[in-house]
């Protein structure tokens, strides 16, 4: 049997007035879209958006920085730390042992100025010295050595005396005022090379009144007649600083 025949369909043009309603709703909507997307409100939101985007990503970025920064920062302060105590322990344990050898030459002296020959007898030099210079008679008995110290040359060494007895030492040194005058001869304590170092220091400081040592150990006198014990060259340092504000103070 034969199958119906249908009817033919046809296209129907749409009218002028649906095409045109069609554009203008198109221009009207995307005109829309526009003015949403760059209204203010729209641009806080995006950016909103993006900045919570961009702060997790940052934060799995800058957050083991920081912890590392923060790490390497402590261990940079205890580092600082560490290394203060250790120069502090250093600095007492080398005050300490200058100290300790100090103490070694309690007995010491040292003369200069005494013409040194080559086949001379110390010892009596030395006694002959503190006869027609100091007014003093020590025998022999009461040194325990003496000898020159350095490296021969064109000038007299100095002799170092070795004492028995403190005693004998402190008298000598209490004489030795009377070599006052006396062109190239001197009396002066067996420093060790720090103490010296630091005595010469002392004195050529322009703050300082006086500069005396008593038993190896350096006293200075300021301006304002007070006495200071020096044991290090950040004593005379703290001294010129006291000094300074004093001055400041009195201008």
């Amino acid at each position: 049997m034969a199958a119906p025949k249908t009817r033919a369909s046809c296209n129907k043009t749409e009218a002028p007035d649906i095409v045109k309603f069609r554009e203008e709703m198109r221009t009207l909507i995307k005109d829309e879209i526009a003015k949403s997307l760059t209204s203010e409100t729209m641009t806080k939101v995006m950016s909103t958006l993006v900045k919570d985007a961009l702060k997790d990503e940052l934060a799995a970025i800058v957050k083991p920085i920081q912890d590392t920064v923060q790490r390497l920062s402590k261990e940079n302060i205890d580092l600082r730390l560490a290394n203060d105590k250790m120069k502090k322990d250093i600095n007492y344990l080398m005050l300490k042992t200058n100290a300790n050898e100090q103490y070694s030459r309690k007995y010491n002296i040292r003369i200069g100025g005494i013409k040194e020959d080559p086949e001379e007898d110390c010892y009596e030099k030395v006694s002959t010295f503190f006869q027609s210079k100091l007014g003093l008679t020590i025998e022999n008995s009461e040194y325990d050595r003496i000898h020159r110290v350095g490296k021969r040359g064109s000038k007299d060494r100095q002799i170092i005396v070795k004492f028995k007895s403190y005693r004998t030492k402190a008298e000598v040194i209490k004489h030795r005022s009377k070599l006052k005058g006396a062109a190239g001869l001197f009396i002066n304590e067996d420093f060790t090379a720090y103490n010296l170092d630091l005595y010469y220091e002392a004195r050529g400081a322009s703050f300082v009144a006086a500069t005396w040592s008593s038993d190896g150990k350096v006293f200075v006198k300021l301006p304002d007649e007070t006495t200071h014990l020096v044991r290090c060259k950040e004593d005379i340092q703290k001294l010129e600083t006291v000094q300074d504000d004093v001055n400041s103070y009195e201008d």
